[in-house]
């Protein structure tokens, strides 16, 4: 469906309401009288069996009655009625629909056959649902307002918020009411039978009276869908997501150590990261940056300048700013003599700024122009706790000026209740930002620069081609050695890493003691002596790992050993000989490993290696393909990463080596959609300019079962 097509459901020049009520209890009487109430100018119709008027306007007894062509119908009939309405409707060629109705997927199975069989009517007619189970739509500059919650209807503005919860969208209309925060438009998405988040996403982004864009989501219908317009949407203007409801779904049947880690945050994290979206851990969160990304310029750099009457304050802002990855600046000497000039001797001049209690709103206002003037600083947090001298109002008719001509962002924090209101509202009434405490300015800070240093990101994905005849030979030694249910066999795991130039350490296979004994003398010792034993993916799991073997003695000791565990293990019939590597006992280890999320496709994870991977929880997920931002993320958030760069005495490792890899790996993933998992864990790293060695790998595919 085209852009233009929704635009009806915002825009329609004509609207009917099928179950309008003259019941002021009844879902048909709110809808009808926000319609009419809304100041909406196109056509309206109402429909019900019983006939009558509402709001001076005929109730029509049938659908037949209608002229053909309305562009948008409301319904809000019993849910067994749906069907039938959306047949009938489709008769008088009426394409777009907001189904209020519940009673569908919410309420069980029952619910379910009867939401699919509006689905199909919907595909079969060539329909458009917004629902079913919704509030409906707002649009404050059409204006229209399709939905039955109490008046009056949200104050007009530049936020549009998009929701799969009703009730929190009518709980944060009512709280944004309150707080001075206006929006463009409201979307419940209901059950999403048809239109979907990223439908209104994609609407949103191309809405001009919209500055910044909320979403509030509990999951994504289709993720590459989400991905394209996500991606999208954030090049034209901030998208900031309440994601909650993180699943775990599928770790407990994962085989790799990434697997198992790649939850459902972790998916949605990398989701939005690649796709330059701000994820909010709070509603607080949500609207905050919002409304700070919709009406503030934006800063060139992170250096934040912290101006205050007071000591605390100004620490717990300082503590905020590391957090939120912003930097404190660093002031000129111009700007630490101009505020020597204006303040007492008493006072701090370097940052945070602390004027002292005394501080005049003259003083506010000279101090702010001062830091605003500094080439050094980027950003300024103002906290103005109650002054005891003066109104708080005082100091926000002073500041209000200077704020709106600056070309560089500044919050204000006016901390406490009773006497700031007055100050808090004469900031709204000028339309600048204002948080209740200073965390919560930092973090809409982090979140200007965030969004920021997304928009310098460079989008090109990092490939390595592998070339047709060798992608052909790979895909089918990959329909023919799967062993051990999904496990793939060593021998195809070492073929595919090897024909992508990974740099993978020898594996040879044993099946006798006296054939490790002449394996190792060809290897050279020290060797690793590892189990050989079908459907085990973790060989340490059941102590099937013997290191820093130097002997003839220890291979043969080391053999039998191996298959006593193996029977100890109740596995003595999977047993079928040993692998033996040439022992690295020199580098950095760490874990590369991709994986395919059921909802957005092929993810790769980087972090500490080794056999605590899931005991340290050192790792990060990215999108595949990889993008030289995803790549810089994964080293800078992790200790594995920034261990990599040289820590205290240790030596740095070969950085550029470990890239390859990640993007050799990625490029698996995206190449092959039937692995589902893959892991190099440990890849040693050595000192730089010496390369990796893949000590250890594993693949899970898919199964024939998947496949169909």
């Amino acid at each position: 469906m085209h852009t233009d097509d929704l635009n009806l459901f915002m825009n329609p020049a004509s609207v009917v309401l099928i179950g309008a009520s003259r019941d002021k209890q009844k879902l048909g009487y709110g809808v009808a009288r926000n319609l009419v109430e809304s100041g909406y100018d196109g056509e309206i119709f109402f429909v019900n069996p019983h006939g009558g008027e509402l709001f001076g306007r005929q109730i029509l007894t049938s659908i037949d009655e209608l002229t053909n062509g309305i562009e948008l119908a409301l319904v809000v009939v019993s849910a067994g009625l749906v069907p039938g309405t959306l047949n009938a409707c489709s008769q008088k060629d009426i394409k777009n629909f907001i189904v209020h109705t519940s009673g569908f997927k919410e309420t069980g199975l029952e619910g379910s056959i009867l939401e699919d069989t509006c689905l199909r009517i919907a595909r079969e007619k060539g329909l458009r649902i917004l629902g079913p189970n919704c509030i409906g739509v707002i649009d404050t500059h059409r204006p229209i307002d399709t939905t039955f919650l109490p008046p009056p209807m949200p104050n007009k503005g530049e936020l549009a918020f998009i929701t799969q919860s009703g009730a929190l969208g009518a709980a944060m209309v009512d709280w944004a009411r309150g707080e001075g925060i206006g929006f463009s438009r409201i979307v419940s998405l209901g059950n999403q039978l048809d239109i979907d988040e990223s439908d209104m996403l994609r609407l949103a982004a191309e809405d001009p009276s919209t500055k910044s864009i909320m979403m509030y989501l509990e999951s994504v219908q289709d993720g590459p869908k989400f991905i394209r317009e996500a991606q999208s949407a954030s090049e034209i203007k901030p998208v900031i997501v309440l994601k909650v409801g993180n699943s775990d779904a599928g770790k407990a049947a994962a085989v790799s150590h990434t697997g198992a880690l790649a939850g459902g945050g972790e998916a949605y994290d990398a989701v939005f990261r690649s796709s330059r979206v701000l994820r909010a851990s709070n509603t607080t969160e949500l609207f905050g940056w919002a409304k700070v990304l919709a009406v503030t310029p934006r800063p060139v750099n992170n250096r934040v300048a912290i101006l205050t009457n007071a000591g605390g304050p100004g620490v717990i802002a300082a503590d905020a700013v590391e957090e939120n990855g912003l930097r404190l600046a660093r002031f000129s000497s111009t700007t630490e003599n101009a505020l020597a000039q204006i303040l007492p001797k008493s006072a701090s001049i370097r940052n945070p700024v602390d004027m002292l209690a005394s501080a005049t709103p003259k003083t506010y206002a000279e101090c702010l122009a001062v830091l605003l003037e500094d080439e050094f600083v980027d950003m300024v947090s103002l906290i103005a706790p109650p002054p005891p001298m003066y109104s708080a109002t005082e100091i926000a008719n002073y500041i209000i000026p200077i704020i709106k001509r600056s070309s560089k962002p500044v919050l204000v924090s006016f901390m406490g209740s009773g006497l700031v209101e007055d100050a808090i509202r004469q900031m709204r009434q000028s339309g600048i930002p204002e948080f209740s405490s200073p965390e919560n300015g930092i973090s809409a800070l982090g979140a200007l620069w965030k969004y920021e240093s997304f928009r310098t990101q460079d989008p090109t994905a990092l490939e390595f081609l592998l070339p047709t005849k060798m992608q052909t030979k790979v895909r089918s030694s990959l329909t023919q050695s799967v062993s051990n249910g999904n496990l793939a066999n060593p021998g195809l795991v070492k073929e595919i890493l090897e024909a992508y130039n990974l740099p993978v350490l020898p594996l040879a296979f044993a099946k006798s003691e006296q054939a490790a004994v002449n394996l190792a003398l060809e290897i050279g010792y020290p060797v690793v002596m590892k189990i050989a034993v079908e459907g085990v993916s973790h060989k340490s799991d059941i102590g099937g790992i013997l290191i820093n073997l130097k002997t003839e003695s220890d291979i043969r000791v080391g053999f039998n050993e191996l298959k006593s565990r193996a029977q100890r293990a109740g596995l003595d019939d999977a047993f079928t000989g040993v692998y033996l590597q040439k022992m690295i006992d020199s580098g950095q280890e760490i874990i590369v490993g991709g994986v395919r999320d059921q909802i957005f496709g092929p993810m790769i994870m980087f972090g500490s290696g080794g056999v605590e991977v899931e005991g340290l929880r050192d790792f990060e997920f990215s999108l595949a393909p990889v993008t030289r931002a995803s790549l810089e993320h994964l080293f800078n958030q992790t200790w594995a990463g920034k261990k990599l760069n040289g820590f205290r005495q240790q030596a740095m490792r070969d950085i550029p080596a470990v890239e390859d890899v990640l993007i050799k790996i990625s490029q698996i993933m995206v190449d092959f959609p039937e692995i589902n998992e893959i892991e190099i864990n440990p890849l040693i790293v050595a000192e730089k300019g010496r390369g990796v060695y893949a000590v250890d790998s594993r693949m899970v595919v898919n199964s024939a079962k998947e496949k169909k």
